[in-house]
């Protein structure tokens, strides 16, 4: 499933990235299940009494609006304050970024109407007696409390595979000074957590951390008083100077690449986590030789079988047990003091334009926020499946018919039918949405992935693909493999179509895919497709360097017994070393 939901505030008290539970139905004796039906349904027209929709920009992020002139502006400049100020605490190749807009839905709470909802005459539908008894069973078979109340769905954002999507509500008569400068730490571990290649979680944590901690005053960044392990500890440490204050090794905490890999004991990965997020502060504070710089450095080229000890002296000038010994010393003044650190912007922000949206964007954005949201519900609910599918292919069905509508809407089209199953119904659409130039990359990949299911459909038990069948897949394939964010499936769909072909593919093709493998190293089935075509042609060594970086970063048991599996194969056709 291509579409990832998060929680958190984008900015607090401005615009909200809140989160919808990932389970909403807990199978427990108690308390009651609540399975509220959520509203993901946007209106792609207003009366004209209420609003208007409006359309601005700013820095990659494209808004529509229903809510009024000002406040729309308002809350755009915040957000374009946000990303210049992450700017200047966090390079953007050390976050997930995006060839996209970001999109942004604002809808007002100072409008007279609210938001039509559309459950009310639905649940009826939906929610049978008996489908109400087989959702409220735990596993003892035991019937559990049920509560319906269908809600809208204020502050979420959903990722697809090349895109996101924001829909929050907009506060009436909002001023500039009470929204963040800041986003919030939540929203700044989803963009950590989402780079590829993976960022160590080490970093992640303790860049969260610094985040949790930070806010903004005109261009200086205030960070309170260090919090080491708790605020309990850290108080017994400020009562008693002499306290002593274990230290771990900084392999140690460079070891956590992953939550798989924090230490069992609770004080150690506490500790761990406490030191990740002091050498963070330690390094944004200017103390550290090169400040900040020394840490992206040191991070960018983090990997694994990378000599850290070397990497680290390199980038720090300096062997990491003394930088042990001077966060040592750092960390008294730390806990007792704040800090402030200046923020060095790149320049004055230009004025945001708001203007009336057109009827297209309004028909392209509140489908795709909606196509985006009814996916995330149903993955969600799942006895609501059925019921948010019919919610995403009618909010993309607004609009002009396919014979007049516009690319990126024919696009959204073509992803509703593929993520609701239906192949059939989407190629024709990603076929009309793919021939415009620049087409949306997932819509580039999903008609990859169609046309060689096809075409391997039509083969012989041992039949190849011909030239032209692999061209037809694979060269629209090669256009999209430099997008941001990076889709695994675009590369993992070449592979499998040249473990098929007639002919080898290029030495070019073998090393873009490396190159996917390594820039996507925990996606299994990546790796696996990707490896199996290296055995293919005799990339025994390279078959074995895949397994093994997925096998760094992949954590969950079924993915990890698939690479074992698969790695035990590849040792058995490595060449035996001769005594």
């Amino acid at each position: 499933m291509m579409t990832k939901s998060w929680t958190g505030r984008f900015a607090r008290g401005g615009v909200v990235l809140a989160v919808f539970a990932s389970s909403v139905l807990r199978h427990a004796a108690a308390p009651p299940a609540f399975i509220p039906p959520i509203d993901v349904e946007v209106p792609a027209t207003i009366p004209p009494e209420v609003s208007n929709w409006r359309y601005a920009t700013c820095d990659g992020v494209e808004v529509l609006a229903a809510a009024g002139e000002e406040s729309t502006r308002i809350y755009v400049e915040n957000i374009a304050l946000q990303r210049a100020n992450l700017d200047a605490i966090l390079p953007r190749d050390l976050r997930i970024s995006w060839d996209r807009p970001i999109t942004v839905v604002l809808y007002g709470v100072e409008n007279p109407r609210p938001m039509p909802g559309i459950f009310g005459p639905m649940l009826s539908k939906v929610y049978t007696d008996r489908e109400r008894e087989r959702a409220a069973e735990n596993r003892e078979g035991k019937p559990l409390e049920v509560r319906v109340e269908p809600r809208i769905m204020p502050g979420a954002f959903v990722a697809d595979a090349d895109a996101i999507a924001v829909f929050n509500i907009v506060q009436p008569k909002v001023k500039a000074s009470e929204l963040s400068g800041l986003p919030a730490s939540s929203y700044v571990t989803y963009l950590l957590q989402s780079r590829t290649p993976p960022l160590p979680a080490w970093f992640i944590d303790g860049l969260t951390a610094f985040f949790a901690q930070a806010t903004v005053t005109g261009a200086d960044l205030d960070l309170p008083p260090f919090t080491w392990i708790s605020p309990a500890q850290t108080q017994l440490m400020l009562k008693d100077k002499s306290m002593p204050v274990e230290f771990l090794p900084m392999a140690e905490v460079f070891a956590h690449v992953n939550h798989a890999t924090l230490p069992a004991d609770e004080r150690r990965k506490l500790t761990v986590r406490s030191q990740a997020a002091l050498l963070v502060r330690w390094c944004l504070e200017g103390r550290a030789a090169g400040g900040p710089e020394s840490l992206w450095k040191f991070v960018r080229g983090v990997r694994p079988g990378v000599d850290l000890e070397a990497h680290f002296s390199t980038c720090f000038g300096m062997s990491t047990a003394d930088a042990v010994d001077a966060m040592r010393a750092f960390l008294p003044g730390a806990i007792r003091k704040p800090a402030r650190v200046r923020l060095a912007r790149a320049g004055r922000l230009p004025p945001v334009e708001v203007r009336a949206a057109t009827p297209a964007e309004v028909a392209r954005i509140t489908g795709e926020w909606s196509r985006l949201a009814a996916r995330m519900a149903g993955d969600a609910q799942p006895v609501l499946r059925s019921f948010y599918d019919e919610v995403a292919r009618r909010s993309v069905a607004v609009g002009p018919d396919n014979a007049t509508a516009d690319p990126e809407l024919l696009a959204g089209r073509g992803l509703v039918a593929v993520d609701t199953g239906d192949d059939t119904t989407a190629l024709p659409l990603l076929e009309a949405a793919c021939a415009a130039p620049h087409p949306r990359p997932r819509a580039v990949v999903e008609r990859a992935r169609i046309r060689l299911a096809q075409a391997k459909a039509g083969l012989a038990p041992d039949g190849r693909l011909d030239v032209a069948a692999i061209a037809a897949i694979v060269d629209p394939l090669r256009d999209v493999l430099a997008a941001r964010p990076p889709m695994a499936r675009a590369y993992q769909v070449m592979a499998e179509a040249w473990t098929v072909a007639e002919t080898p593919p290029s030495e070019a093709d073998l090393a873009l895919l490396a190159a996917g493998v390594e820039t996507v190293p925990g996606d299994a089935s990546l790796v696996i497709a990707a490896a199996r075509l290296f055995m293919d042609v005799g990339w025994v060594e390279q078959a074995g360097t895949a397994v093994e970086n997925g096998l760094a970063y992949v954590t969950d048991a079924a993915s990890r017994r698939r690479l074992y599996a698969f790695r035990s194969a590849v040792r058995a056709a490595a060449p035996k070393k001769t005594p």
